[in-house]
């Protein structure tokens, strides 16, 4: 039996979906459980909290595989650490991580939710009978936020980042379709795989809307104190702000240039493109 966490995160949600049009048989855990179940068809739904670990233990009984997944924030590694040792407890033989952007997952890694990240990897490599770590990038769907935000407003993008700065935007439908596929096939191998799109920057981003909305969207790249100072300004938390800080410094420096066939491995069909992804969800950009 298939176990997910997170099933209401952008992740969660489209493993939930593929798992129900598949007819999939699994159990899905939230701390509110009565909220999730009229999502999920009938599906089981159990309530589970990562803080508390004998919820977790509880919620994944008679629990083959579990997709492991949960908000970044300054509890994610204990949190992901009680699920990886209740699974472990419950009998659990297969756990699907999904992680950070692949360079920034690093013990010494200047981003705090790259060294969490490190610490929950090491702790499934040495004590889960068999794992899949997924490794994402950014993820398109953060471009509905901030992004479509400055184009409906002005018909701009700024942001600290150069034009030609590399980005391999991944879109979660992607990710989804990769961890149900590890989640559903009994001969996988233990592996950690980089999942990342084609070669894009946010200056294509700004051309691509162009073409599509047929009016010019501009590009520019602004100092990071600038960037800061908009952040804090618009009240984000320390912590919110404190980690997109360190992740703008680690795109500055390329981490997102390495290329990868991963989803094309797993799913038989290439990422999904930028283009494609504006184009399904252009609404998101047009003033409203």
């Amino acid at each position: 039996m298939l176990i997910v966490l997170g099933a209401t995160g952008n992740i969660g949600r489209e493993v939930a979906k593929l798992m129900i049009d598949n007819a999939e048989q699994a159990v899905f855990l939230s701390r509110q459980p009565q909220k999730l179940q009229p999502q999920l068809n009938g599906h089981l739904v159990r309530a589970a909290d990562l803080d508390e670990p004998a919820s977790l233990e509880r919620a994944m009984a008679g629990g083959t595989k579990l997709l492991l997944v949960s908000p970044n924030s300054a509890a994610m590694q204990r949190q992901q650490s009680n699920a990886i040792q209740a699974a472990l407890n419950s009998g659990i033989q297969h756990i699907v991580k999904i992680s950070g952007t692949p360079k920034s997952v690093r013990q010494d890694s200047v981003s705090a939710v790259g060294r969490a990240h490190w610490h929950i990897e090491q702790q499934l490599k040495a004590q889960a009978p068999a794992y899949s770590i997924l490794q994402c990038n950014f993820f398109m769907q953060n471009l509905l936020g901030l992004q479509a935000g400055m184009v409906r407003k002005s018909g701009k993008i700024t942001l600290p980042f150069a034009a030609d700065t590399v980005f391999r935007f991944i879109n979660t439908a992607d990710i989804a379709a990769c961890a149900v596929r590890l989640l559903t096939d009994d001969k996988v191998q233990s592996q950690t795989y980089n999942l990342s799109g084609q070669a894009s920057s946010f200056q294509q981003l700004a051309d691509e809307l162009s073409r599509l909305l047929a009016s010019r969207v501009n590009y520019k790249q602004i100092p990071l104190w600038l960037t800061q100072l908009v952040m804090r300004f618009k009240g984000m938390p320390k912590t919110q702000v404190q980690h997109q800080l360190e992740m703008t410094r680690l795109y500055q420096q390329g981490i997102s240039d390495d290329a990868s066939d991963a989803v094309q491995l797993l799913t038989g069909r290439p990422a999904i493109s930028l283009p494609q992804f504006l184009e399904q969800h252009l609404a998101e950009f047009k003033q409203q």
